[in-house]
């Protein structure tokens, strides 16, 4: 076999690098400036079927075995290094100063999963839409499309080397050696349109729908070398360059986010293989735009893009977990370190190795062997680390060295009075609901422990249960949750049992990802059609509860706490209390809180007078004064803008061990009074 490439140097696929990479990077720097540049990544798509088809073109070889085994060292040689150390670093990083809650709790399975090429299908299952708000929070989510192209190199050998064989003969190999790949791609270009509609994150994240982008650049070649496509287009090689970056600057500007990747994503496929064709043939004389794309500055930048594409996306999601990204000296900080690690990545570690001549001179299966050792080694340093920073609490966040302070972990209650044990001796509550009914889980341990009762525990985040504010309907994950609630209850309950729905029962006036317009939010509970969604809530719950109460099944809600726009996990340290999103602080005026929940607790007032519903108003335990804080001294009550923390979660167990006491002691008399601060139950008391 000759393994010596024939294949030149092509300017201009590095220029269109430098354009595919500079828009991904300023979608992500900000999506105002560039809505569409996340079609960048489509451009690399394209370019990639075309580079590694016309690197295996331009060898000759005598078997598969030789073209497998030599296309592999060249692929792992070429992502892995720079990916591998991208990888560690980051992770190392993550687990000093990334604090463990909802908003971080992706990531560190991103990236393992990203070690064997299956961060893509990682994000589908986690749910995790590529414009969700909980993304750019994610330093490893863009590991997506090396996912994508390292699983379509599964099989793309084998597909071409067909074509390589098989396109000089004559008759029906030929034949379906010319239509297999062109085949394929209208299969996944299909698999696209329907997905795109109605599975929209498989249609973004995954091959199937995306096999036709790298395939699209793959058939060009083959137009190419087997059709005289250069040679037909040779005059034409300046307005074909100048309609292809029409295209894309359409796609960059106008792409919709919500029909993606189909049909935009066909712009930056056909203005890539546009531009492609453009520049690998045509006049030795080039037109304006394709010195441009060639130009010195274009080709080192798109030399370098790999490494700027690793290194952007973790600088950006970093700066937002620590300083932030709003101000002018903390975006041109981000800029200026991707732009130097993306430097540095290329040449100290892509350079390093593909131009090792220890490497180059490894037989190709010892090559291959070594990578795929070094990759699993290092994905087992990092779950490692992850492991050892999670035991022994050697991360800097606060958050994570102080879990019990932070977290709902389960403490073994105080013994409490024998006629208190007697009281809930055999009982059971059914805790149930979404994160919220997580955040109450110790707490409801703990004092079912002192009574001698047993928690039951089901929650789905995301799948609140008569939440008063919101209608449980088209959702139909959470739908079929509530009615496997209910059913998994009316199973396993016995007539004097509680069954708690535990709930935000308020709209937020911040997330942990981001900050919300308090008086938009609170403008909006007027209006006609909030009014009327809680009313249809409102009876929504009315049935849930007759359905319960028929059991003979005492039905518990929690009246709506106070809510805050600060997230205090994340501005808990040094490092991040100076967050642009910290700088609403954590406290909040009583009496508005109070205003805000009023619609829920009329609702509230409905179903208990009417409908034998007891209701449990934490709200003057967790604040006791005119104002409202997040925290109890130095220490938090709640996590984020309304979950309650450990501490939080331990200060209302008296109050809340109060409420059952009263339930069961009283069968049948249902009361509803806010529980007052008592030296028992007081914040600090």
């Amino acid at each position: 076999m000759n393994n010596t490439s024939t294949d030149p140097y092509i300017k201009g696929i590095d220029g269109l690098r430098a354009i595919a990479v500079l828009s991904v990077i300023i979608y992500h720097f900000n999506e105002k400036y560039l809505p569409g540049g996340f079609t960048g990544v489509d451009v690399f798509f394209v370019i990639s079927g075309y580079v590694i088809s016309k690197s295996l073109a331009s060898r000759e070889w005598s078997g598969f075995g030789e073209l497998i085994v030599n296309f592999y060292k060249r692929r792992i040689l070429r992502i892995f290094p720079a990916l591998i150390f991208l990888l560690i670093a980051a992770s190392i990083f993550h687990a000093l100063f990334v604090p463990n809650q909802w908003l971080s709790g992706p990531n560190k399975m991103t990236a393992l999963a990203a070690f064997f090429g299956v961060s893509n299908i990682f994000l589908v299952s986690a749910a995790d839409g590529y414009f969700s708000d909980r993304i750019p929070f994610n330093p490893f989510v863009h590991t997506w499309s090396l996912a994508v192209e390292e699983q379509f190199y599964l099989f793309f050998p084998f597909v071409f080397y067909f074509w390589l064989k098989a396109g000089g003969r004559d008759g029906k190999h030929h034949r379906i050696a010319a239509w297999m790949l062109p085949a394929i791609a209208v299969v996944s270009l299909a698999l696209s349109a329907y997905q795109s509609s109605f599975a929209r994150d498989h249609a973004f994240y995954l091959l199937p729908s995306r096999v036709w982008e790298l395939a699209a650049g793959a058939i060009l070649l083959q137009l190419q070398l087997r059709h005289g496509l250069n040679s037909r287009v040779a005059h034409r090689s300046a307005s074909m360059l100048a309609a292809g970056a029409a295209l894309l600057v359409v796609g960059f500007v106008f792409a919709d986010k919500t029909h993606f990747p189909f049909p935009w994503a066909l712009l930056p496929v056909a203005g890539t293989l546009l531009m492609v064709a453009g520049t690998t043939g045509g006049s030795a004389t080039p037109s304006g735009l394709r010195a441009l794309i060639e130009s010195g500055t274009a080709t080192y930048i798109g030399r370098i893009s790999y490494s700027l594409y690793l290194w952007h996306w973790p600088v950006f999601s970093f700066f937002r977990w620590t300083v932030g990204m709003e101000s002018w000296m903390t975006q041109s900080m981000a800029v200026l370190l991707t732009l130097g690690l993306g430097a540095f990545s290329y040449h100290c570690i892509e350079n390093r190795f593909r131009r090792s001549h220890f490497v180059a001179h490894l037989p190709n299966w010892k090559a291959v062997t070594g990578g795929v050792v070094l990759i699993g080694a290092s994905a087992v340093s990092v779950a490692s680390l992850f492991l050892v920073t999670s035991k022994y609490q050697l991360s800097l966040s606060t958050v994570n060295r102080e879990r019990s302070v932070w977290n709902n972990e389960y403490e073994v209650p105080s013994p409490a009075p024998v006629d208190a044990q007697a009281v809930g001796l055999g009982r059971k509550i059914f805790l149930v609901g979404d994160s919220h009914a997580g955040a109450f889980r110790s707490m409801a341990a703990a004092a079912a422990g002192t009574l001698g009762a047993e928690v039951k525990f089901l929650a789905r985040s995301g799948c609140p249960i008569a939440r008063l504010i919101t209608v449980s309907r088209n959702n139909e994950r959470c739908e079929n949750f509530a009615e496997e609630t209910v059913g998994w209850i009316k199973q396993q309950a016995r007539p004097g049992d509680v069954v708690f729905f535990a709930s935000l029962r308020v709209p937020r006036f911040g997330d942990q990802w981001g900050l919300f317009d308090q008086d938009a939010v609170q403008a909006r509970s007027a209006l006609p059609d909030e009014i009327r969604i809680r009313e249809i809530a409102l009876d929504q719950a009315v049935e849930l509860t007759k359905t319960l109460r028929a059991s003979g099944l005492n039905v518990l809600m929690n009246a709506p706490m106070p809510i805050f726009k600060a997230p205090p996990f994340r501005c808990s340290d040094w490092f991040n209390r100076s967050n642009p999103i910290c700088l609403q602080g954590f406290t909040m005026d009583r009496s508005a809180l109070q205003a805000h929940r009023e619609p829920t607790m009329a609702s509230l007032r409905v179903l208990h007078d009417l409908h034998q519903v007891h209701v449990w108003d934490p709200f003057p335990v967790v604040c006791n004064g005119p104002v409202c804080s997040a925290f109890d001294g130095d220490k938090p009550l709640f996590i984020d803008g309304d979950h309650l923390s450990g501490h939080g979660s331990r200060a209302l167990i008296p109050s809340f061990t109060n409420q059952l006491l009263e339930i069961w002691r009283g069968e049948g008399a249902v009361e509803m009074h806010p529980q007052r601060a008592t030296a028992s139950n007081a914040i600090g008391g």
